[in-house]
């Protein structure tokens, strides 16, 4: 039987391989650029727990969501046009959170849990073939704790994010904007999201995206694309 590799050459296909414990980067080049969310995808959160707890856990979990992302307090912040004090006080005026909002931003930061295990190490080999890329709906406090705390910025260096740029997914201006500085076509690049309405916008916009949930599903993913292949 042929392995993956093998098959390629028989098709007559360049591939490019680069090697690490357990993982190997094998693609055609059919993309230059892959784009990450931050949020869900390669950071953990856990966020929806405290804010069912702040709302008295008087809605679901669905409304929670619907009520927090589409808050004019969170995209104000999300968008860098208020500051992190402001955020807090007018968030939880706005929702009616039973917290204060020094004790909000207190652990409004701790929603960034972490990042999964095994993003480092994958990102940096994808790099050694690709433009790799971060275009996230964030905010000061959650970017200077990736940073400060995990070394994101050092992981990859090329990040789009929301509240430097005041724009937002699934704005389509965002995507626009993230297709102009990598200088992808569109078509090169693929991009994940954890979130559907941010998907839809980004294909919409000629990108070829995909939803997944958690960093296991991304792998799962560039290994069914052909990006990654695993060591059984």
């Amino acid at each position: 039987m042929r392995t993956r590799s093998e098959k390629y050459d028989a098709l007559g296909n360049r591939h490019r391989k680069s090697y690490k414990q357990g993982e190997q980067i094998m693609a055609l080049k059919k993309y230059d650029c892959l784009l990450f969310d931050i949020g869900g995808v390669l950071a953990e959160l856990c966020s929806a727990p405290k804010l069912l707890e702040w709302m008295g856990n008087r809605v679901s979990y669905e409304e929670m969501r619907i009520l927090w992302t589409h808050s004019d307090a969170v995209r104000n912040y999300e968008k860098g046009l208020i500051t992190s004090e402001d955020f807090a006080k007018r968030v939880v005026e706005e929702l009616q959170f039973n917290i204060s909002a020094e004790r909000l931003l207190e652990e409004f930061v701790l929603f960034i849990k972490c990042l999964y295990p095994g993003v480092p190490e994958l990102l940096k080999d994808l790099e050694k073939e690709y433009v790799t890329a971060t275009l996230s709906n964030t905010n000061e406090l959650h970017w200077d704790r990736l940073c400060n705390e995990f070394g994101f910025d050092k992981i990859i260096k090329r990040n789009i994010l929301s509240f430097r740029i005041g724009l937002m997914k699934p704005d389509p201006e965002i995507y626009r904007y993230a297709i102009s500085k990598l200088s992808c076509e569109p078509s090169r690049i693929l991009f994940f999201d954890d979130n559907r309405i941010n998907v839809e916008a980004a294909r919409n916009a000629g990108i070829d995206a995909i939803q997944v949930s958690g960093f296991a599903d991304v792998k799962q993913k560039l290994f069914e694309i052909g990006i990654i292949e695993k060591h059984e």
